[in-house]
């Protein structure tokens, strides 16, 4: 019995190691691809002359692209109007883009009362 326990637990820990090296193959794959349409996309707007990025708009091209690209969900865009609004009041308050957005929705959703309140820890 002990036996068929350990080549079970060894033919399942071996499954789990086949599935984790072709879920990172894949997603290697994946990265692979999206820079290569990243790189794409730059040349074809340097040699189109669509836009002119300086470093740091093209560096936030590429992280923008890269997360789209390599992300499991679809992409909500915000306009670039709001975009830049929102990133110089990250930049005013020292943080993130990403964290400024989820900031003003959580407090959207705190004055709205549609954010779910802490747990009382005396009501565990």
């Amino acid at each position: 019995m002990f036996m068929v326990f350990m080549v079970l637990h060894w033919a399942h820990a071996m499954l789990r190691r086949q599935q984790a090296n072709a879920v990172i193959a894949a997603r290697a794959k994946i990265v692979e691809g999206a820079v290569g349409m990243v790189e794409m996309a730059l040349a074809e707007l340097s040699a189109k002359s669509v836009v002119e990025l300086d470093d740091e708009r093209r560096a936030a091209m590429v992280s923008n692209l890269m997360v789209v690209l390599c992300s499991e969900e679809g992409a909500h865009p915000l306009s670039a109007e709001i975009f830049d609004a929102v990133s110089r009041w990250a930049d005013d308050d020292l943080r993130s883009t990403n964290a400024q957005i989820e900031f003003l929705l959580r407090e959207a959703l705190r004055k709205a009362g549609r954010l779910p309140r802490p747990k009382d820890p005396k009501d565990s």
